[in-house]
């Protein structure tokens, strides 16, 4: 007998699991998936199943702040830990973070992008990866004997709640930004020593000249790379467009900041 499924919700608002665990356990999902050879999929090439489902995971552990680094071959050769998790649990983050993830992020871009991740380096059709993507995720609720299929609907339905709640947020949150700058330089302080400030806070040591930011010697050392994850870096972008926003609005006499990320930021505004 089918059991009911119920999205899952936290009365604190948090995840039981860290993002590996969850990441762990799709991954013994997906290597039982293969193994299985859904029939449903037969047609769609195995390079491209691989490498939507490996970057899908990749994802999934990103949203938490997890670098996974899974690989398609670990989808045969690498012994994953022996980890569980709430089913329900498990489907509500894994359909809510794939529903933006199908919608927004691209799956064929993402894919492409990741590629020396996976074996797929050509491009293919989308309806292909949402598809494995869409079994896989069936295949997980079947597996636990829940009573529920997915549609691509269902999954547009949580996409399009998401991209405004995010939105939302993130205007909200650019707003608070602008309104700590916006003071800090009402009460005296130069641009640029809010962006010195800022910089030491995030282990921000320097921009480079395609824009990407990189983490301070300490900081390097520890992750063993220069160039900051996509989560610090977001981050550190956010702050500095809130700040450039809040000096070009309050900048009456138009003096120009040292600080070249700042002019770059005020020159991008204005062209969107």
């Amino acid at each position: 007998m089918s059991k009911e499924f119920i999205e899952y919700h936290s009365e604190t608002g948090r995840i039981p699991y860290s993002a590996s665990t969850i990441c762990f356990c799709l991954t013994n999902y997906a290597k039982d998936y293969i193994n299985e050879n859904h029939k449903i999929i037969t047609n769609i090439n195995k390079k491209v199943r691989d490498a939507v489902l490996v970057d899908a995971i990749n994802y999934i552990g990103s949203q938490g702040c997890c670098d996974f680094a899974l690989y398609t071959s670990d989808l045969y050769n690498y012994q994953e830990p022996n980890v569980e998790v709430d089913p329900q649990c498990l489907l509500t983050i894994f359909t809510n973070h794939i529903a933006y993830y199908m919608f927004n992020q691209g799956i064929v871009e993402s894919v492409l992008k990741n590629n020396y991740m996976n074996e797929c380096t050509e491009q293919f059709d989308a309806n292909d990866g949402a598809i494995v993507l869409l079994d896989f995720i069936n295949y997980i609720s079947k597996k636990n004997d829940f009573d529920r299929t997915f549609t691509i609907a269902e999954l547009f339905k949580k996409f399009k709640v998401q991209k405004h709640n995010i939105e939302m947020k993130i205007l909200k949150e650019f707003l608070e930004l602008t309104s700590k700058y916006s003071e800090k330089l009402v009460n005296g302080r130069s641009i640029d020593a809010i962006f010195d400030s800022m910089a030491r806070e995030h282990n921000l040591k320097y921009v480079a000249d395609d824009g990407s930011y990189h983490y301070t010697d300490i900081i390097s050392a520890r992750v063993g790379q220069s160039q900051m994850f996509s989560w610090d870096a977001q981050e550190v972008d956010e702050e500095i467009f809130a700040m450039a926003y809040a000096f070009e609005k309050m900048n009456d006499s138009q003096q120009i900041p040292k600080t070249e990320i700042i002019n770059k930021k005020i020159l991008e505004m204005k062209k969107r």
